[in-house]
């Protein structure tokens, strides 16, 4: 069975599925956000200073924006291969099975352990690409610090920034609920194999090793919420504007 298709795969089909995503953000900004919160205050003189201020801000909100949702579409796609792993059954070719044949184990048991180490590797890079939005996310609170000028923060733009955050969250959140699915999905079935192994010791005491390590598994979407880049990615951009703040109050007082 076929767990993903060709299209889906294609970088073109999830880069404008990131652009409609873009698109849809920039219509809200302009038909709810702007309305009810008021538009931004450029702090410009002349009409060539207010070029480059739009251009500028052109250049840097909407790769943002961008980086956000594709970033939040590889994370869903993820999620629904993980979701289309769990609802079948595997089955991993023999030369794949005989390197992982460290205890003598029936073949669907090795292959649910498989089937859970192979998404911990696999999630383990998705997880890392959190980072990029948040950084993009940092340089535009960075760049309306008072360090440079007298810029507002409006809750136009922090609307914004926060449907952001919430896109990435929500996003994250939802990939490691399948993640674990996954995990109770595999723990069952080798709680049946080991209620069915009753009286053999040596299966009972191999399959409860497997179980063990699943259990215990900590890499990639399996990591405690705590531990996940997510929560490292929401601070940095926070941690970066109260810095400038701090430092535009006492290393540059009356400015």
């Amino acid at each position: 069975m076929h767990i993903v298709t060709r299209m889906s795969l294609r970088s073109r089909i999830r880069c404008l599925r990131a652009a409609v995503g873009t698109i849809g953000m920039i219509l809200l900004w302009i038909l709810v956000l702007a309305p009810v919160f008021g538009d931004l205050t450029v702090p410009a003189r002349g009409d060539r200073a207010r070029h480059i201020y739009w251009w500028v801000t052109f250049l840097d909100v909407i790769p943002t924006l961008f980086l956000t949702f594709l970033v939040a579409d590889a994370t869903l796609y993820s999620r629904k291969f993980i979701s289309r792993l769990t609802q079948i059954s595997t089955v991993w070719p023999d030369k794949t099975l005989d390197k992982f044949a460290r205890y003598d184990l029936p073949r669907g048991a090795r292959e649910d352990w498989m089937d859970v180490q192979y998404l911990a590797k696999r999630t383990a890079c998705i997880t890392q690409l959190i980072y990029f939005p948040f950084l993009s996310l940092t340089v535009l609170f960075l760049s309306r610090s008072h360090l440079f000028d007298d810029f507002t923060m409006p809750w136009t733009l922090l609307a914004s920034q926060a449907i952001s955050v919430a896109v990435i969250v929500a996003s994250v959140l939802a990939y490691r609920s399948a993640a674990e699915k996954a995990r109770k999905a595999a723990r069952t079935h080798l709680t049946a194999r080991i209620v069915s192994a009753q009286g053999d010791e040596k299966r009972v005491g191999q399959l409860e090793r497997i179980l063990n390590e699943i259990e215990s598994l900590r890499e990639g979407a399996f990591a405690p919420l705590t531990s996940q880049p997510i929560v490292k990615a929401v601070l940095l951009p926070l941690v970066t504007y109260g810095a400038a703040w701090l430092a535009h109050i006492y290393g540059l007082p009356g400015i």
